[in-house]
């Protein structure tokens, strides 16, 4: 167990001491001490730290022991593949489990148990409440644009949208379960679940609107889904597997999850994944109205996990009222191994764009992509816009 982290904000944090308890009694006055479980099943750890003038915090995290987590993996597509918009992605999954074993010999107990998440990424963070969702039983009965065994979640969202004292009272429903608000079919109770983490998932389904994005939710170890047509303005697509296994009594259930992320052809050269050196400059006449600038030699862009083996070609977007340049294109690091590069004349004006080509080897894999900006000696090289992978 560790206690790192834990700090007094007056500033006198040697002071500190240190209760742990398991299930609500006393094991240890240690900051970081080793504890060995007597018993298998669902436990509750809790931290209480006190300061000198005997103010203290508590912080609790549930613990199973005597059950081990499944092990999720996407076999396809690969992670940093490319989507087209409009078109359908092909994925297959599998499952295993040191208790229940694997999906290959009984895909028939494993698929109907995995959840399978499709969603747009436009650069922001996954709420919360959904990520706890799909670690639970909410999707077995619902979806959120159609009913299954209950109401749609956006359904339910309209309902109660404005209400006052309607998030209080659904989370007390789900907590303690209900019938008769929907229909006959009772929702049982979910007690398993902290109320903290229930207002989360109620909070997440409160905030879905029509026309916005939201999950599309599958089950089974392979499917094809389909990316919306207006995915062209994402800067991803996440599919994230997700599987509960059955628990090991005592012991109660756990989920595990594999995550891959699906590029889009075009990037946008300021939301690389890493830089060195470069700016990110506002420009109207740049496609995102952003691009990189301010570039000298040797300075660098990253992308991570491109396969260029999935386009036949790349093509750039760029401009220089300066030096001008080559951009190098290189996998793995800032001197990995060149796969192709951009020569940059003036162009006249530093907004002035330019497109060019150049075919990619077919035979590179899956790697970090380094854009290398290079021109010896010389520094207010060139602007970039954007990179695109053409089928």
């Amino acid at each position: 167990l560790s206690s790192n982290g834990s700090s007094d904000p007056d500033g006198d944090s040697a002071a500190l001491r240190y209760d742990w308890k398991l299930n609500g009694k006393s094991l240890s006055s240690d900051p970081n001490p080793q504890i060995t479980l007597p018993d298998a099943g669902n436990h509750i750890i809790e931290l209480t730290v006190t300061d000198a003038a005997g103010a203290s915090t508590l912080a609790a995290v549930p613990v199973v022991a005597g059950n081990s987590p499944p092990v999720v993996s996407l076999a396809s597509p690969l992670d940093g593949d490319f989507f087209t918009p409009g078109q359908p992605v092909k994925w297959r999954a599998s499952v295993s489990d040191a208790e229940e074993g694997n999906s290959s010999s009984e895909p028939g107990g494993f698929g109907p148990r995995l959840l399978v998440s499709t969603s747009l990424d436009r650069g922001g963070v996954e709420p919360k409440g959904l990520s706890l969702m799909k670690s639970a039983d909410c999707f077995n009965c619902h979806a959120p644009e159609h009913r299954i065994v209950g109401p749609a979640f956006l359904e339910i969202a309209d309902k109660y949208r404005g209400q006052e004292g309607a998030l209080n009272a659904s989370v007390d429903r789900v907590q303690r379960g209900s019938t008769g608000v929907w229909g006959p079919v009772p929702m049982l109770p979910h007690g398993h679940h902290t109320r903290e983490q229930i207002t989360e998932m109620v909070q997440w389904v409160f905030s879905l609107k029509p026309g916005t994005d939201k999950p599309i939710l599958q089950r089974g170890l392979e499917g094809e889904v389909v990316i919306p047509s207006d995915a062209a303005s994402a800067r991803a697509v996440r599919i994230e597997a997700t599987f509960t296994d059955a628990g090991n009594t005592p012991a109660g259930p756990l989920s595990s999850r594999a995550v891959i992320t699906l590029r889009n052809r075009r990037l946008e050269a300021e939301l690389c994944d890493a830089r060195n050196g470069t700016q990110s400059l506002a420009g109207n006449s740049a496609s995102g109205k952003s691009f990189i600038g301010d570039t000298s030699h040797g300075q660098w862009i990253q992308f991570k996990s491109i396969n260029p083996s999935k386009a036949a070609r790349l093509t750039a977007r760029f401009a220089s009222g300066g030096h001008g340049g080559t951009i190098e294109c290189r996998l793995g690091a800032p001197d990995g191994q060149l796969i192709g590069s951009f020569p940059v004349p003036n162009t006249g004006n530093w907004e002035a764009w330019q497109e060019a080509s150049i075919p990619l080897p077919s035979s590179s894999s899956t790697a970090d992509l380094f854009l290398v900006f290079s021109n010896q000696g010389k520094s207010g090289l060139l602007n970039l816009d954007w990179i695109q992978f053409d089928p």
